[in-house]
């Protein structure tokens, strides 16, 4: 009897199952609807991307839109802060940042008595780098005093007349190798023109000499010169990295470095921008908000940020109207 051979099962076929039958070939009408899908999903693909990138150049837009308005760079840098243009704001403690450092001189002298430097609480305004000065100086400022300070008295008697009473000292700090008398002379020369914020404003600024502030009499305007490190610190939460100043009630702070350097808008007048910085710091104080330029070959109001340009404008160092005619 011949021998009976088994079926063979196909390969990957269980027994008892039916034999695999090979998938029909698609239609062309199929094909044709399979490459349009396929094209459909690239498409969406690349606009996804696309977007993608889109929205990675806004969020970095707004990052840095967000870090130069609240001093990033920038003071400074940074050299001036913007300040809002609102009247909402302007009783609030300025703090502007706003380059100018000082000349040098002999040792801050002969003190009295001194007062420890503080961190004031300061509303940031916006702050860009200034422009490096082309009639740079000899730096001879220090990088960093020690943070104490020595309150000057001024040589002549205050201002007569009517008008608001604003007190003010004049404080240098400590390691500056500066004159601190004539820096106070200066500063009270600035206060009583009447090309200034007297006539303006119709205030007095009236001198509180170490005896009174030692007695607890508190000025309302504290000008102060400080090196660029104490300036950045004092400057909290702007940032001046050093180059800048700034007005943070009760302080007018005022970067030694930038009195003694200037900047090139006002070439070699350096005196001229040394009074624009105290007027301008000080402008802040009083309630005074940024400005800008009105018009091309004007002069630049005392309240514009004339450390970064004059934007058309020529250089003024007085706040009065007569000033800008």
């Amino acid at each position: 009897m011949p021998e009976q051979r088994r079926p063979q099962h196909q390969p990957n076929s269980r027994p008892g199952s039916r034999p695999q039958q090979r998938a029909p070939r698609p239609t062309p009408a199929q094909l044709a609807r399979r490459r349009d899908w396929e094209r459909r999903q690239a498409m969406f693909r690349r606009r996804r991307s696309v977007a993608g990138v889109l929205a990675g150049v806004v969020a970095l837009s707004l990052v840095f839109g967000v870090s130069r308005l609240f001093g990033g760079s920038t003071v400074g840098v940074v050299d001036e802060a913007a300040a809002p243009t609102d009247g909402a704001t302007a009783a609030a403690s300025a703090s502007v940042r706003e380059s100018v450092f000082s000349t040098s001189g002999a040792a801050a002298g002969s003190s009295t008595g001194t007062a420890q430097a503080t961190t004031p609480s300061a509303t940031p305004f916006t702050v860009t780098t200034p422009p490096s000065p082309t009639n740079q100086r000899p730096e001879t400022a220090v990088p960093n005093g020690d943070g104490k300070f020595t309150v000057f008295a001024v040589p002549r008697p205050d201002s007569t007349g009517g008008g608001r009473v604003v007190s003010y000292t004049v404080e240098v700090e400590h390691g500056l190798r500066a004159d601190g008398k004539a820096l106070a002379a200066a500063v009270q020369a600035v206060l009583q023109a009447p090309q200034g914020w007297q006539r303006v404003d119709t205030v007095r600024f009236v001198h509180l000499d170490q005896a009174q502030v030692k007695a607890g009499k508190k000025p309302d305007v504290v000008v102060t010169f400080a090196s660029p490190g104490t300036v950045d610190k004092l400057c909290v939460p702007l940032s001046t990295q050093g180059r800048t100043s700034c007005a943070s009630t009760p302080r007018a702070v005022l970067n030694y470095w930038r009195w003694v350097n200037g900047v090139e808008f006002y070439g070699t007048n350096l005196g001229a921008y040394r009074q624009y910085m105290v007027n301008h710091e000080v402008g802040h104080l009083l309630g005074h908000l940024h400005e800008k330029c009105p018009a091309k070959g004007k002069p630049a109001p005392i309240m514009s940020q004339q450390t970064l340009g004059l934007d058309g404008c020529t250089p003024n160092q007085w706040p009065s109207a007569a000033a800008k005619a």
